[in-house]
């Protein structure tokens, strides 16, 4: 070998990176003096990005300028850093041109081939993504999915005959991923993949760090209120944070544990068995998730040749025994897991310079269970010929994707795009360009100041009209209830599911009403889009909303609200909020904090980008709406676009929701002349998803020649309207859809 070759494992909380050369076996690249070091990004006041442990040191200062988890961002087109909206790609890029710098450093001589590692079950976008960021790090890029490079070093390793299955449970910091690797004589094959976004490492701290504030309420209040903190209490609260992780990893080798805390606080002992009692739950979702897709693969957990365990927190000791009990077979774990990936991937690229099987294979876009042959490295610089051939496959894929789309569309949207291309129709409605002025953006996540609560607890909530009491009774995010749900009236279709939450509302000392807590109810996605009920309805042991009945003083009634998600939306919490993505305009701190917020655990979701509905129009392209037969109630409607940076359309900052930015959608109306009125319609913005982002409330639009929707009627010519969200921070965004209240639903696509 002949050349500099170094795989990275660019991990949700680590990154770790092998290289080797000419004179030099493949060995660990050290960066800061350690073997991996944080993934984490932070952007200064200067526009430059700051990585690793260096990250971390400065954000004990300026935490909002932090990016903890670039991975996780990998399918977001910016993220906001203090008063920076980045690209991803840059962020990503940092941590990668750190890491080659080091290798190349380490090797005496630049890096000519850069393997990049990624799980299984990312697509083309995100893959995408992630050689976009690496592009000029190498004259040669190439790719390996994390479980395939796991799956090399176990062969090199330990016995792997072909045709035997292999278990590889990968336990990070941020996320943990399980697949079924079988050994074909071509090489190694993918037959299943899941993942779960929300547990990870830090889960495992945070179980820590949640049974020591229960007991320490100067530390609950350090946590609660970090907003307002000075800096040397920020950075002691890393440092605590620092000693939680320390510690765990520490049990895993000894009985007991001390960790620190901050404000002279005195030392807290942990013990093995607190910890194992603490985190059991999680780990048994880590033992369910790899165990499901056996099952998925159509293998009984006793079929496997082994499970692997690969990251940092695969190290944890009850992990392996509670795999062991599940599966009946043989759990290996490295003395280094947090390495086995990056050592892997190098492994396998060598073996394919040493004559295996080349061939690039498509990103994986199979459900669980269905199995695609994977290549020891997928290099990006192929022959024009195989390019040419795996362009075609991907227009096919694409055109069969959205033909299945189409096909399997539920509920009635509107397939007027399709039926305009037949028709040949052109007709677009344009608008003079948008003002440009500056970002609309809020630091921060749009939970964060409210207070934590536990399934059951009740919670007081002044809504600034009247007292009232609060509790989460039951939190349900099931295929079963979903169905349950779809049979009693609520709307969905095959894209989304159907969420069930009962709460239990109080009235304290005077009559109430319960709709406004009822409506001040959200579940809350992994990104902070906060997603409000859907319509009322009547199912067996669910009482029904009735907002004319009020509460007498000390009366207390069950609600159970619907809430519609996207498929593949992780749910993390259900939250009670006067401040939400539908009212993100009043912001004072009381008002931030007014509710309470409950971690919760939903579906096994990957969080993965959806296709836009079939048949949803171009930009500009109108849809006619109207109101019943009336012809003195019609439209025609056209959403033109997204005005991503509106400040030059509001007089003051019309959004003041945490951890949110202003996206502004303009469309283009026009009504005949004699028209009365316009159908009443209903806008909302779609994240790439599909979940429903809802209008900014009370969010006025006072220049740029927005004109109001009931002023228009009657008007000649077409005319502007404006409409204003609030979305999450780093969330991409993927349609418009107006609807006539539940019917004629129309979409837009933005792309």
């Amino acid at each position: 070998m002949g050349q500099v070759t170094a795989a990275v494992d660019f991990g949700t909380s680590h990154t770790v990176a092998v290289v080797s050369g000419p004179g030099l076996p493949a060995r660990l690249v050290t960066v800061d003096g350690q073997p991996w070091f944080p993934s984490a990004v932070f952007w200064t006041g200067r526009g430059d990005a700051v990585v690793g442990s260096d990250a971390l040191r400065l954000a004990r200062t300026e935490p909002a300028r932090l990016e903890p988890r670039p991975k996780s961002r990998a399918a977001e087109p910016e993220v906001l850093l203090g008063d920076a909206v980045v690209p991803t790609t840059v962020l990503v890029r940092a941590v990668l041109a750190r890491v080659v710098a080091e290798a190349s450093r380490t090797a005496g001589s630049p890096v000519q081939h850069l393997v990049l590692t990624h799980p299984a079950n990312w697509g083309s976008t995100r893959i995408g993504a992630l050689l976009a960021a690496a592009q000029g790090l190498a004259p040669r890029l190439s790719t390996v999915s994390e479980p395939v490079a796991a799956a090399a070093w176990f062969a090199g390793q330990h016995e792997f005959p072909v045709g035997a299955s292999l278990g590889v449970l990968d336990f990070g910091g941020g996320t943990c991923d399980a697949a079924v690797i079988r050994r074909e004589p071509a090489g190694f094959t993918v037959a299943g993949c899941a993942g779960l976004p929300d547990l990870g490492g830090d889960d495992l701290d945070q179980r820590i760090v949640d049974w020591i504030r229960a007991d320490e309420p100067v530390l609950a209040d350090l946590l609660d209120d970090q907003q307002r903190l000075r800096p040397e209490q920020m950075a002691a609260l890393l440092r605590f944070r620092e000693d939680v992780r320390t510690a765990k990893e520490v049990l895993s080798r000894h009985p007991q544990a001390e960790i620190a805390l901050p404000e002279g606080l005195p030392d807290r002992l942990l013990t093995r068995a607190e910890f194992e009692r603490l985190v059991g739950a999680h780990l048994s979702r880590a033992v369910e998730l790899l165990t499901g897709v056996v099952t998925g693969c159509g293998l009984a957990p006793g079929d496997l040749l082994a499970v692997h365990l690969v990251g940092g927190s695969s190290q944890v000791p009850l992990l392996g025994s509670l795999l062991t009990r599940a599966t009946g077979t043989h759990v290996r774990l490295d003395d280094t897991p947090q390495s086995v990936v990056a050592l892997g991937g190098h492994a396998v690229t060598l073996a394919g310079h040493d004559g295996q099987a080349t061939t690039p294979t498509a990103p994986p876009t199979e459900p669980v269970g269905t199995g695609h042959p994977v290549t020891p490295a997928t290099p990006a610089g192929d022959p024009p010929a195989r390019r040419w051939q795996w362009a075609a496959v991907a227009v096919l894929t694409v055109v069969a994707l959205t033909l299945v789309t189409a096909l399997s569309l539920g509920g009635n949207r509107t397939v007027a795009g399709e039926a305009q291309a037949a028709a040949g129709t052109t007709e677009r409605l344009t608008l003079p360009p948008p003002a440009e002025g500056e970002p609309i953006a809020v630091a921060g996540r749009s939970t964060q100041r409210l207070p934590v609560a536990a399934q059951g607890q009740t919670v007081t909530y002044d809504d600034g009209v009247s007292a009232m009491t609060w509790r989460l009774d039951a939190f349900v995010d099931s295929a079963e209830q979903s169905e349950e749900l779809a049979r009693a009236g609520v709307r969905t279709d095959d894209a989304h599911r159907l969420v069930l939450v009962r709460i239990t509302v109080g009235a304290k000392t005077e009559e109430a009403s319960p709709s406004e807590v009822e409506a001040e109810t959200y579940v809350v996605d992994d990104r902070g889009l906060m997603i409000g009920a859907a319509e009322n309805f009547r199912m067996p042991g669910c009482p029904e909303r009735d907002g004319s009945k009020k509460l007498k003083p000390g009366e207390e009634r069950q609600v159970c609200l619907a809430f519609r998600v996207a498929r593949t939306t992780p749910i993390t919490e259900v939250a009670l909020a006067t401040v939400s993505t539908r009212r993100p305009e009043s912001s004072t701190p009381e008002r931030l904090a007014s509710g309470a917020r409950v971690q919760v655990s939903g579906q096994r979701v990957d969080g993965a980008p959806q296709p836009v509905p079939g048949g949803a129009l171009p930009l500009g392209v109108p849809h006619t709406f109207r109101s019943g037969d009336a012809p003195t109630s019609t439209a025609d409607v056209a959403v033109v676009d997204l005005v991503r940076n509106p400040s030059a359309y509001f007089d003051s900052e019309p959004i003041g929701l945490p951890g949110s930015r202003g996206v502004l959608v303009r469309l283009a109306v026009r009504a005949p002349e004699d028209a009365e009125s316009l159908p009443p319609l209903l806008v909302s913005l779609h994240d790439d998803r599909g979940t429903a982002i809802d209008e900014a409330a009370s969010a006025i639009v006072t220049g740029q020649d927005c004109s109001p929707e009931h002023e228009i009627a009657g008007r000649s010519g077409v005319q502007q309207v404006c409409h204003l969200f609030a979305v999450p921070t780093g969330t991409p965004v993927r349609d418009v859809e107006i609807s006539r209240y539940g019917t004629d639903e129309t979409v837009w696509r933005l792309s």
